[in-house]
């Protein structure tokens, strides 16, 4: 289930949005940041983006 949440996910989409918010820049960067990573890269990046069993982060991430 958590390991599918990005799987057929498409940044580009909200390409309009980022760059209103944040501008042109930050969509490219970011853009150019996804899109240069390999397969194995982005699965990577998935594994260590995923939160800890039960969708919460351990007290000492939220500043306690």
């Amino acid at each position: 289930m958590a390991e599918d949440m990005f799987k057929g996910f498409d940044h580009a989409q909200y390409k309009d949005e980022v760059e209103k918010r944040w501008g042109k820049d930050a969509y490219a960067k970011g853009d150019s940041w996804w899109r240069g990573m390999s397969t194995d890269g982005k699965a990577a990046w998935r594994q260590r983006s995923r939160r800890p069993s039960g969708g919460s982060l351990p007290a000492n991430r939220l500043g306690r």
